[in-house]
């Protein structure tokens, strides 16, 4: 898995700017052309990064620097390192105003985790 980019090529194709200075199209084909961006572009994309960091192996696609202590260099490596860890619960650290109701916030030197 990948994550991609909306690229500048991708939102030259569509919407308002592949039209001429005076458009000579209906009021509801420009509301098209504005609009078409976004639906046919951006929410796709996001869409697909949304299921992306749902499936299980996301972790290892998305950059990490590590706490002190621990290595790895993505979300992935660095959870087997704490878990590896000689005293994984000395990297947890946890403060009130994290804490909501029905939430349970984990934050370690450089990476924070909120649990819904």
């Amino acid at each position: 898995m990948s994550f991609t980019k909306i690229t500048p090529e991708d939102l030259r194709s569509r919407g308002c700017t592949t039209l001429p200075d005076r458009p000579t199209i209906s009021a509801q084909a420009l509301k098209e052309e504005f609009d078409a961006p976004a639906k046919e572009i951006v929410a796709p994309k996001f869409n697909k990064l949304i299921d992306d960091l749902g499936e299980s192996a996301a972790a290892s696609d998305i950059g990490a620097v590590p706490p002190t202590g621990l290595s790895g260099n993505n979300v992935q490596a660095v959870l087997n390192s704490l878990a590896t860890a000689s005293d994984p619960t000395s990297y947890w650290t946890a403060s009130t105003t994290d804490i909501t109701a029905g939430t349970t916030a984990l934050a370690t030197n450089h990476l924070y985790f909120v649990y819904e």
